[in-house]
């Protein structure tokens, strides 16, 4: 099986898998796959999950009254 965007790292899963009712209160049926989900992969990013991300930098119309301050000279 190919998922082209699957945004797991890399690294072995356990898939589990639950039957509920309509309303997600009774729980029918409970079972795992009998072997683990691996995924592989070439990055060596640490964690589970790769979200989309972008970054951008916009000058602030107002003074941030909680941004940290350069501390002031104490005159001796």
């Amino acid at each position: 099986m190919r998922l082209p965007r699957l945004s797991l790292l890399a690294g072995s899963f356990l898939v589990k898998l639950w039957l509920f009712d309509d309303a997600g209160v009774f729980r029918y049926q409970e079972t795992a796959l009998e072997h683990d989900l691996v995924v592989m992969g070439d990055a060596r990013e640490v964690g589970l999950v790769r979200l989309e991300h972008s970054w951008s930098v916009e000058e602030a119309l107002e003074p941030n009254p909680w941004a940290v301050k350069e501390p002031a000279e104490v005159a001796s």
